[in-house]
C-alpha cells in the first residue's frame, strides 16, 4: 500500500510541477526574465502567450492584475520588440494585431 501511494504521489508531484514549465526552455531568454520575475513576485493571473504574427512566431507577456497599467509587449524568439499595447495611454503600434495575429497557446500561466 506504501508503493502505492508513493507511486501516486510522485506522478502527481511530476504532472503538477510540469503544467506551467512545458516548453519553457523553447520561448526568447526575456519572456523566460519575464516569468522569473513574476513568479517570484507572485503576479496573479500573469501569462506568456505565443502567436504567429506576420509570419513570425511572437511571444506577449500579460503581467496580469498586479500591474493593471503596464503594457504588453510583444517580442519575436530573438527578443527583440515588435510592438507594445495597453497602459493608461493606451498606446498601440500594432493596431493590426488582434486581427492577425492567430493565436498558437498560452505557454506560461501563473496561478
Amino acid at each position: 500500500m506504501k508503493k502505492v501511494i508513493l507511486s501516486l504521489s510522485v506522478i502527481l508531484l511530476v504532472f503538477s510541477s510540469c503544467e506551467n514549465e512545458q516548453g519553457l526552455e523553447d520561448i526568447p531568454s526575456c519572456i523566460q526574465a519575464d516569468i522569473e520575475n513574476a513568479s517570484k513576485n507572485g503576479s496573479s493571473e500573469a501569462s506568456v502567450t505565443q502567436y504567429l504574427y506576420n509570419g513570425q512566431n511572437v511571444f506577449s507577456f500579460d503581467p496580469g492584475v498586479v500591474y493593471p497599467d503596464i503594457m504588453t509587449t510583444v517580442v519575436n524568439e530573438n527578443c527583440e520588440v515588435v510592438c507594445q499595447f495597453g497602459g493608461i495611454a493606451g498606446m498601440n503600434t500594432c493596431p493590426d494585431f488582434s486581427q492577425n495575429a492567430q493565436v498558437i497557446g498560452v505557454v506560461w500561466k501563473n496561478n
